[in-house]
């Protein structure tokens, strides 16, 4: 589980403008560091360049980072931010999001499973593999479908520094809120997070609507929306309801066995270890190594020294 949050401004804006959007944005981000604490990021574009800053820390230490209070000016346009709950791949500055490849910058909350050599150039945690596939393949479509997962991502084209593309598949939401006062779009994990965040800063309830399920969603710098339904047929959609029977045939291939969603290997699933929150199937070396990692993080050990 991870964070997501954002925004992108249809005009440019005054320095007041700036800062009360760079005061929501913090609140924001700082909101989403309960669903992700080991690592923190973000992209900002302006009209000609793209400028990452990510860290291997909580939100509430990122921002009061000299980078981070610089990185969102009223040059900016667009921002995309992202907190981290590591499942795949050691908890580091480079395995923070978002990630680069080629021509694509993104962050994404969710988990891929089988991984595609097609799009598989050498990974450390398994979102590469998205946009990976995004940057290979000119049709979006045909790219998502050649990753089994659960998305939900953000991502610039750095050909196209004037559009936010939102894509969400598998159960994992963006929440969108229009604040028209800023020019600007926020975007988030949750929709409690954006109703509550604005609701601090505005007296009247701003409206937050969810991005479609399987729809490609494009917000550009001139206040154009455009969405594209989506035909996914490589994700098998994963629930909290634990189905043994689920339908992928590359995957079971009898009624005993299940592939181990990290290291591949089938096992029988009677001996399955079941990690509901990240709605993954794991064989039991692979949840006591994961377990082993999560339990000698130090965040997390003072999180649950402090709770």
């Amino acid at each position: 589980m991870c964070g997501l949050t954002g925004f992108i401004s249809t005009k440019k804006l005054t320095d007041k403008q700036a800062a009360k959007r760079k005061a929501i944005y913090r609140a924001l981000l700082l909101s989403m560091q309960a669903r992700g604490f080991q690592s923190t990021g973000q992209a900002s574009i302006t009209d000609s360049e793209v400028i990452i800053d990510k860290k291997a820390v909580a939100a509430e230490d990122f921002i009061k980072l000299k980078t981070f209070k610089k990185s969102i000016g009223k040059d900016i346009n667009i921002t995309m931010g992202h907190t981290r709950f590591a499942t795949k791949g050691s908890i580091s500055d480079r395995n923070a999001h978002p990630f680069v490849k080629g021509k694509i910058v993104g962050t994404h909350n969710g988990q891929v499973f089988d991984f595609n050599p097609k799009i598989d150039d050498g990974h450390e945690v398994d979102s590469e593999l998205i946009f990976n596939a995004i940057n290979k393949y000119e049709k979006l479509q045909k790219a998502l479908n050649q990753v089994n997962g659960n998305v939900a991502i953000a991502w610039i084209n750095t050909e196209h520094l004037t559009e936010l593309n939102l894509f969400t598949d598998g159960g994992n939401d963006i929440f969108i809120c229009e604040i028209k006062e800023l020019h600007t779009y926020f975007y988030a994990s949750t929709s409690e997070a954006l109703e509550l965040i604005m609701a601090c800063f505005y007296r009247e309830p701003k409206t937050v609507l969810q991005v479609p399920e399987s729809t490609h969603l494009i917000i550009t710098t001139k206040n154009e929306i455009i969405e594209k339904a989506l035909t996914i047929t490589g994700y098998y959609k994963t629930t909290y309801d634990f189905d043994f029977k689920r339908a992928n045939s590359d995957r079971m291939d009898n009624d005993d066995e299940i592939s181990c969603d990290n290291c591949l290997q089938p096992f029988n699933y009677k001996d399955l270890e079941w990690n509901g929150d990240f709605q993954a199937y794991l064989c039991e070396p692979c949840w006591k190594k994961w377990e082993k990692e999560i339990l000698e993080d130090k965040q997390w050990k003072d999180l649950q020294h402090k709770s």
